[in-house]
């Protein structure tokens, strides 16, 4: 409780503090259920999000098709641009979203 308050006097103020290394990170990710489909999803944290998914605490889709494996993630500063981005992805089909993975190389979340 005090800490809203203390942050929201420093908003007032004009006070801005920089922000924490890494902390506005967001993700998209692509990941393979156990059906053969894709899933594409957006967090600020993939492996927990992963993680999620297959104790059965995910996505309604993803419940019924676990387990899930990664594919490939992106990172984008804001939230919007992971959002644009997801959307984008689930307007694909799975050649080309496979090929998008493929693209990304092992370095942006393991491809397999």
């Amino acid at each position: 409780m005090r800490r809203a308050s203390q942050e929201s006097d420093s908003a007032r103020q004009g006070d801005q503090t920089p922000p924490v290394k890494g902390a506005g990170k967001h993700y998209v990710y692509l990941a393979r259920c156990a059906n053969g489909t894709f899933y594409v999803g957006c967090t600020k944290n993939v492996e927990q999000r992963i993680a999620m998914h297959n104790a059965g605490r995910g996505g309604r889709y993803t419940r019924n098709n676990r387990p899930l494996t990664l594919i490939a993630s992106w990172s984008f500063n804001s939230r919007q641009e992971a959002l644009r981005t997801e959307r984008s992805l689930k307007r694909l089909r799975p050649k080309r979203k496979l090929a998008l993975a493929q693209e990304a190389g092992p370095s942006l979340g393991g491809c397999e």
